[in-house]
Order: C-alpha cells, then structure tokens, then sequence
C-alpha cells in the first residue's frame, strides 16, 4: 500500500513538472498548414523560434495550442535544426536586441492607451512589437506579437488586417521611393516643444501646413527628425521603424537613402 502511495505521489509530481514546463504562449497563432500537414507528431514539427528570447521556442500541439518550451541551460534554439543547440551553431538573435523603443513615445503616452506603442516589425509582416514601460517611465521594453493567420500589421490603424491593407515596408523593396510619414504627426502641437530650437522665420512666413514644409534633420538621432509649426514652435517626431531621415527629400526614408550621419 505504501509502494502504491509513493507511486501515485511521484507520478503527480512528475505531471506538475510537465505543466510548470509546458506554460502557454499567448500571442502566437499556430500556422494551420502544419497542422493539417503533420499533424504535430513528429520531433520536430510544430516548433518555431520565440522571437523575444533565444533561449526558448514556440511549440504547438494538434489542437493547436502554442506553449512556451525552454531549452536545457547555456543553449540557444536553433531555427535551421528545429532543436536547442550550442549557441555559435544556433545563431539566433532576439528581435529584442534589433528593436528600441521609441523614448519620445513611452514619455509621451507611457502606453497607457490600447494602440500606444505598436510598431512594425523590421522583417516580419505578420508580426508586430508592442512596448512596455520600464520601472523608470523614461525607457520601454518590445515584445513580439503575432497576428493571426491570413492577417498582416496595419501600422497607420495600429491593427492586424487583411493583407491589402497591409501597411508592410517590405512589400515595397522593389520600390526604393516608398516612405512613410509618422502617423501622429497632426498632435504634434500637443506636446511639449523642444527648448531653445529657433524655427527658421523665411520658413515659417511661407507656412507649415504642407507634410514637407518646416522639418528637419536632428543631428542627435536620425530616426527621427524636427518639426515646426506655423507659430514657431519646434517638436521632436519619431520617424517609423525602420526609417531615418532624408533631408534632401523632408521624409523619413530608407537607411541607404538617408542624409543623416550621427
């Protein structure tokens, strides 16, 4: 009797470890195509890199349930061998360390609102970075969300939405000229305007009202660029990510278009 009671003893404790394991992953849509292909039977199916954290992955099961695995300590997954390996072999590279989140954004809203501090992804359509604030209120932290299948981020409505509203740079590569503007520019009046920036009186008798008109380049960061408005006021605007600014063409433009130079 007391055999049996050790048994089932161990056996829920060996259950516990399993479920402590195996916590669910939220925010991770598992692609319908792999299930229906494999079924999630195999070793390696069903498994894909958590972009926020190299050493753990995404795996999901027939239901098609996403967990958060972690791999064994001091190894990193591997994308190309669907396992956990030494990390020189795995050479994985968190989206966190690609992306900084706007620090004119989280001092601005501090991300109270439900659209506040969503942002494109720099390589992936289906995805998109949403920050949260740090304990300092001053710096934030990005976070990979995934938008569910068939859907793409619309960046200007802050949503994921179908593909033809998508709003991806990357489904512009072959057209080098596409740019986009800050979509919050029209509130720029709002905040607080930047000190001892003396807008340029010839630019500002001839109006601010143009997208083009009374912006320039801010030598201190070139993502993002310096905006006047008609009563002299000057404020600071985040280009989108993955933009710096141009100041021959007065948009935020692609990296290898750029005229600024930190």
């Amino acid at each position: 009797m007391g055999y049996l009671i050790q048994t089932i003893v161990f056996a829920i404790l060996i259950t516990y470890t399993i479920a402590q394991q195996k916590a669910f992953y939220k925010g991770h849509t598992c692609p319908q195509r792999d299930l229906d292909r494999t079924g999630c039977r195999g070793p390696t199916d069903c498994l894909y890199p958590n972009s926020n954290d190299c050493t753990r992955y995404i795996q999901c099961n027939s239901g098609g349930v996403a967990y958060d695995m972690p791999c064994p300590e001091g190894l990193h997954y591997s994308t190309r061998s669907k396992a956990c390996d030494f990390p020189h072999l795995a050479a994985c590279r968190s989206d966190s360390s690609l992306f900084k989140c706007p620090r004119y954004d989280i001092l601005r809203t501090q991300c109270e609102r439900q659209r506040d501090c969503l942002y494109a992804h720099p390589t992936n359509c289906n995805e998109y970075i949403e920050c949260e604030v740090n304990h300092d209120h001053r710096t934030g932290r990005p976070s990979v969300r995934h938008c569910p299948s068939g859907l793409e981020w619309n960046d200007n409505d802050k949503r994921c939405d179908a593909i033809e509203r998508s709003t991806c740079p990357l489904r512009h590569t072959k057209d080098r000229d596409v740019v986009r503007y800050d979509p919050d520019d029209s509130s720029a009046g709002d905040d607080p305007p930047i000190p001892g920036y003396k807008c340029p009186p010839e630019d500002l008798r001839k109006g601010c009202d143009e997208p083009t008109s009374c912006v320039y380049q801010n030598d201190k960061d070139c993502a993002t660029y310096i905006r006047c408005t008609t009563g002299g006021y000057a404020y600071l605007r985040p280009c989108s990510p993955g933009l710096l600014w141009n100041n021959i063409k007065k948009v935020c433009d692609w990296p290898e278009q750029t005229t600024c130079h930190q």
